[in-house]
């Protein structure tokens, strides 16, 4: 108990460190090059890296802090490219991230959904065992009774 405890902690931290470094990274990227590229669409992956936290609420704060990146990226990137393709560009990447926040939110429900399900069958399952051995006993005392005069 303790060891899966301890396993699930440090791949948390793992996943946190993760998601922080690929939004550092991703925004470094984004501020470094012209407002041509599609450069917010990086912050999808620090949403995808969330499916491995348990949390829902770091899903939604991480991909609200991608959307929040993607507009101060367009706010500050160098100048560069047509306006129409940057703004369209960003509102795609707007799109992606709340799209994948969307899909993992869904995913980690469903995923709760079937552990509770999960929890639920292996009580039903103890107590069946339970049932059957009590029949087994009353049914083996009842043959000794019938048996014995």
């Amino acid at each position: 108990m303790i060891n899966n405890t301890l396993k699930f902690f440090k791949r948390s931290n793992i996943t946190y460190v993760a998601v922080s470094l690929t939004l550092v990274f991703s925004f470094a990227f984004d501020l470094s090059i012209s407002l041509g590229v599609a450069a917010g669409v990086l912050y999808v992956i620090p949403v995808l890296l969330t499916l491995n936290l348990k949390s829902k609420n770091t899903t939604y704060i991480v991909a609200s802090l991608g959307v929040v990146l993607t507009i101060i990226g367009f706010v500050a990137s160098p100048s560069g490219g047509d306006i129409w393709k940057v703004l369209i560009n960003r509102i795609l990447a707007i799109f992606s991230i709340v799209s994948a926040g969307i899909v993992i939110v869904l995913v980690k429900k469903k995923n709760a959904e079937l552990v509770e399900q999960t929890k639920l069958a292996q009580d039903s399952e103890k107590i069946a065992i339970k049932s059957n051995q009590a029949k087994s006993d009353f049914l083996s005392s009842m043959s000794h009774e019938v048996r014995t005069p």
